[in-house]
């Protein structure tokens, strides 16, 4: 019965602020914390960041305890390029970086176009319209996403395959909306 896990260790984090309260760092009812070791640091929707993300393969060695190596393949299952995230992969480190995408269920900015109809389009259209007519905050205002990675490398009988689940909490921002509806209400003719 193989025993292996995998761990991750980041580095080279750019773009990352404190947000407050992070739903990271809050206690569960049993008293652990909600985000376990394969999280990475939370971020808000519409932020640009990069983080280099790498992968290790530990093994138990009875009875000296366990040991980690370097994963030897690392891909990614989760489609980051549909949220802007660019993926790019050295060894056994993945760099994420790009501006997440900052739409949340439930939120859409809501439009007349040049027909007389109503949309709800994304902030970034490039469809022409008449007015921004109303702006809809998300309920909940937090996501929080589990991306997929299929990690390779020495196991306790040689090569084995897992799947790493790592999770990140997505914020919704306030002045993500303004920004939004500040740069859309002078396009309107």
């Amino acid at each position: 019965m193989a025993n292996e896990t995998v761990t991750i260790n980041t580095s080279n984090a750019t773009g990352f602020v404190a947000i407050s309260p992070d739903p990271a760092t809050v206690l569960t009812n049993d008293g652990e914390f909600a985000a376990p070791n394969l999280y990475l640091p939370t971020i808000y929707g519409g932020q640009t960041t990069s983080i280099d993300i790498g992968f290790n393969i530990v093994r138990p060695i009875m009875p000296e305890g366990n040991v980690s190596a370097p994963a030897t393949s690392v891909t990614a299952l989760y489609d980051f390029a549909s949220k802007g995230i660019n993926v790019s992969y050295v060894g056994n480190v993945v760099r994420l970086s790009g501006t997440y995408s900052s739409t949340f269920d439930g939120e859409y900015y809501q439009f007349v176009l040049n027909d007389g109809t109503l949309e709800a389009l994304p902030p970034d259209t490039t469809e022409d319209f008449k007015a921004l007519v109303r702006y809809e905050m998300p309920n909940p205002v937090t996501q929080n996403n589990q991306y997929a990675f299929s990690v390779t490398g020495t196991g306790e009988t040689g090569n084995v395959t897992l799947q790493a689940n790592i999770g990140q909490w997505i914020v919704w921002r306030y002045q993500t909306a303004v920004n939004n509806i500040g740069t859309l209400v002078p396009l309107g003719p």
